[in-house]
């Protein structure tokens, strides 16, 4: 079993961080930070669906206030949920962000796309009076506590509503639920909405599906009815309207605040999302039309083998759409960097990189587990990749600050932070390196072992001359 985790610095390195509001412009190399972000900071959307090993935004805020100006434009090769992007807007800055995630790009759209308030407001009355002859009474729905809908009664309910085939649909889901997302997917598309603004709506459901579906809704890395989740269903109410209702609020002062700033903004910026893949950069880039030459990347790669996207998001993929069978969504989990499990017939090579201590540690750990070693050599051959197809579209001098964390696997430390710094050599000089104590317990995800993401380690790279 591998189990990642950042800011590992060994038994030697004990320094206390420095507590500080904000990052100073310019860290002292080997500094540890402690950010005290503090309270009322606008949030803007970042929040509006809850991402797993997010990239913290007040980190993205000092690569940006540092690195970048109003006008420029900056790229993030592992886009996620759209961080990056979002900050950048708020600076007058466009930005381009590119995952393999088709729901991560899906939401990066929905949050970085600046919509008035009052057409969101407007929109969700449109709704609202669509699912008035729906809405569950809480008599009816303390009954359905206990007693869910006969297969009879949801074939008459579901009707010719569209709801996915995930396996296992009854596991996931009480039937009436199932009925209720679809009736609630159904009302928005009802709406006749423009794609922005539909968009955002259906990304706000997907906020809410992990919350009413019977699934643990906490775990970071997995998707399961534990024992213990399953006794607390038994109790539970489960207000599939309620849950949106009470959320929209939030979300659409959350864009209200995103929309005002960007209205302030010279030439109001851009942000854009394309789903690719990174090993093909400046492929992706160029079928986009996006020209390379690029002076600013601030990014997040995927940990090595610590968040299994796919499975964390198997439901809201297969209820937006993005998946429709098994094998669409096996398929996908394989595509991911950085994931638990390498296929032999996807990859079983074993690259040298001339970096001894690497080749040391993945030694180690193929004395072990050969699974494990292949998951690991792949993420740095991959990376390898990465860095090389990032460096082609950045201009010379240009800045790339990527966020990253060291491991652990199979009892032995992996030294990810150092090995991707070698690795990012050939094409980039390393200008400074600093650390900072992760405080979000969400992005922390606890291990079996007891230890969790308690650090992130920043390189700051400068694209050397062709």
């Amino acid at each position: 079993r591998t189990e990642s985790r950042a800011g590992h610095d060994g038994p030697e390195s004990v320094a206390e961080p420095r507590r500080v509001a904000t990052i100073p412009r310019h860290p002292q190399p080997g500094e540890t930070f402690e950010i005290r972000s503090p309270n009322g900071h606008p949030s803007y959307t970042h929040y509006l669906f809850r991402f797993p090993a997010k990239f913290h935004p007040p980190v993205v805020s000092w690569a940006l206030d540092s690195y970048g100006r109003p006008g420029m434009a900056v790229l993030d090769p592992f886009t996620g949920s759209g961080t990056v992007q979002v900050e950048a807007l708020v600076r007058g800055m466009s930005s381009v962000g590119v995952d393999i995630d088709p729901l991560a790009c899906y939401l990066t759209r929905a949050k970085t796309t600046p919509l008035a308030p009052d057409g969101l407001s407007a929109a969700f009355e449109r709704i609202e009076r669509r699912l008035a002859p729906f809405t569950r009474g809480p008599a009816e729905l303390a009954r359905l506590k206990t007693r869910d809908l006969t297969e009879e009664q949801f074939a008459e309910s579901i009707g010719s509503l569209v709801y996915p085939r995930i396996p296992n649909l009854n596991h996931w889901f009480r039937r009436y639920v199932v009925v209720d997302l679809a009736r609630l997917l159904w009302a928005v598309e009802a709406s006749e909405l423009r794609p922005a603004v539909d968009r955002f709506f259906r990304a706000c459901i997907a906020s809410i599906i992990r919350r009413v579906s019977n699934a643990d809704p906490y775990p970071v890395s997995a998707l399961e009815v534990s024992r213990v989740q399953a006794s607390v269903n038994q109790e539970r109410v489960i207000d599939v309207y309620g849950s949106f209702r009470d959320r929209l609020p939030r979300h659409i002062e959350a864009m209200a605040s995103l929309y005002g700033k960007w209205r302030s903004m010279p030439g109001r910026p851009e942000a854009r999302a394309v789903c690719g893949d990174t090993a093909g950069l400046s492929g992706v880039l160029e079928a986009a039309g996006i020209r390379d030459g690029l002076r600013l990347v601030v990014t997040s790669p995927p940990y090595c083998t610590a968040v299994n996207y796919s499975r964390r998001h198997k439901l809201e993929m297969y209820w937006l759409g993005f998946v429709g069978s098994r094998q669409e969504h096996v398929d996908l989990s394989h595509a991911y960097l950085g994931r638990r499990w390498v296929r032999i017939k996807d990859w079983d090579a074993c690259p040298e990189f001339g970096i001894k201590g690497r080749d040391g540690t993945l030694a180690q750990i193929e004395a072990r587990t050969r699974a494990r070693a292949r998951a690991l050599r792949h993420y740095f051959w991959s990376m390898s990749r990465a860095f090389g197809e990032i460096g082609a579209v950045m201009a010379p001098g240009a800045t790339l600050i990527c966020a990253t964390g060291d491991s652990v696997s199979c009892g032995t430390e992996v030294k990810t932070t150092q090995f991707l710094s070698e690795l990012a050599a050939d094409r980039f000089a390393l200008k400074n390196h600093f650390s900072y104590v992760v405080r979000n317990r969400y992005m922390q995800y606890p291990l079996r072992n007891g230890r969790g993401i308690r650090k992130e380690h920043i390189l700051v790279l400068v694209r050397r001359p062709t």
